[in-house]
């Protein structure tokens, strides 16, 4: 008996998928492939390029496809994968390879590795084996390391490392560019933050803040005054009394030259530190900070956060990934701003709040519907405006962090490469 044979009878016995595949695989430990029976039609009317050709499928009848399907749970094997790195990429099962002819391992198109199998190539290993959603789980790994790398379950992050890997093997990625994909990996790994930022106590405590205009040179008098110090206190002595002068007047520029003398590192740790760029999120210290605007007395301390959370639709911006809501909280506290926007808001005169509640009360009263249209447009108007200073705040926050990014992205580069821009005089 033939495995396909074997396998339509367990069909006819209403097995179920999962009997029915361990009984398939039981069935061909026992058999051996030289078993399998060849049709004896002659040669010249065998189509045999279809298997001859290794990315190619082998030529399955319906009723080889039928039991496929009855394995894997799939009929229709689709087109392949997104041309581009995707994330939700799935690759679709088709019929066996002329490599596994004889076997019902559910495999895909243009691969001739069975799961498990390992290629080697450019130093690296790789391999997929079978998810319990019949999809590829893709592995790789350095050929001198021993642990694998689960590519595929960190594709949301990266779906071209999952890509590249699937290609090795063989597997239809459509117009995946992997060149490029390595490409913009090499730049992600240059530009990569990573803990270049990280400062110790004893460097914040011992940061240098640097002003020329506070350079003090010791004078004759045995003082060390700065300039200004030096003029005031020639000028307040009586006209008799000589000026005090410096002992050594290029003092300032033998302080800055030691000053620039201090190694780059040195230079661009006091930078990350004065520019909070150890600091991911800055403002959330202050994320509580209580109103302290002209109506204070009026409402309760938590008043100004309470109205930019109902305003701003705080839900919605803390489910963007990427946005830390508490810090912009913090930094609409910090800045003045959430003071500023509720007393804006409740100004007896024009504040949004008190001019839209006004406004919604006249077309409630209102019967006219000419004045009815009018109304709602000024209510219309309103809301804009309020619309638009909400998001002037949320703008100059993005700003704020958009150059922050910047500024620790570079530093963490120059970090990283220390030694190539060693002869920078300041940051």
């Amino acid at each position: 008996m033939t495995l396909l044979e074997y396998i339509t009878s367990l069909q006819d016995q209403n097995l179920s998928q999962e009997e029915i595949f361990a009984k398939a695989q039981e069935f061909q430990g026992r058999t051996k492939p030289t078993e399998v029976e060849v049709d004896k039609t002659p040669v010249e009317e065998v189509k045999t390029e279809v298997v001859a050709k290794k990315d190619a499928t082998a030529a399955t009848t319906p009723e080889a496809s039928k039991a496929i399907e009855k394995i894997t749970g799939q009929s229709k094997f689709g087109t392949g994968p997104s041309a581009l790195p995707d994330p939700n990429q799935s690759f679709d099962l088709v019929g066996r390879t002329a490599k596994q002819i004889s076997g019902i391992t559910p495999i895909f198109e243009g691969v001739d590795l069975n799961p498990g199998e390992i290629k080697k190539a450019n130093k690296y290993e790789y391999k997929y084996e079978i998810g319990e959603n019949k999809q590829p789980v893709f592995y790789t790994k350095p050929e001198d390391q021993k642990d694998w790398i689960n590519v595929t379950a960190n594709k949301d992050k990266n779906p071209g490392a999952e890509l590249g890997v699937a290609e090795e093997l063989g597997f239809d990625v459509g117009d995946f560019d992997r060149d490029k994909a390595l490409k913009q990996i090499d730049v992600s790994k240059d530009f990569n933050i990573g803990d270049y930022l990280n400062v110790t106590e004893d460097q914040v405590n011992n940061v240098s803040t640097f002003n020329p205009d506070d350079i003090k040179g010791e004078t004759k008098s045995g003082e060390f005054l700065n300039r200004k110090e030096l003029f005031f206190k020639n000028r307040a002595q009586s006209r008799f009394t000589p000026d005090d002068e410096f002992v050594n007047d290029n003092f300032e520029d033998v302080a800055i030259k030691k000053h620039q003398e201090r190694s780059l590192d040195s230079k661009l740790t006091d930078y990350i530190i004065t520019e909070n760029l150890n600091k991911n999120k800055q403002y959330v210290e202050f994320k509580d900070q209580p109103y302290t605007g002209k109506y204070k007395e009026d409402f309760r301390e938590d008043a100004a956060i309470s109205r930019v959370n109902y305003d701003y639709k705080s839900d919605l911006l803390k489910s963007i990934n990427g946005f830390d809501y508490e810090d912009f909280i913090g930094y609409m506290n910090s800045k003045g701003y959430s003071n500023d926007y509720l007393d804006a808001s409740e100004n007896p005169e024009q504040g949004y709040s008190i001019v839209q509640t006004s406004i919604r009360q006249k077309i409630d009263s209102e019967e006219n519907p000419n004045v009815v249209k009018s109304l709602q447009d000024e209510l219309k108007n309103s809301i804009i405006n309020q619309q638009r200073s909400q998001e002037r705040y949320l703008d100059l926050y993005i700003e704020e962090q958009e150059a922050d990014y910047l500024k620790k992205l570079y530093s963490s580069y120059i970090k990283k490469k220390i030694k190539k821009y060693k002869k920078i005089e300041k940051v």
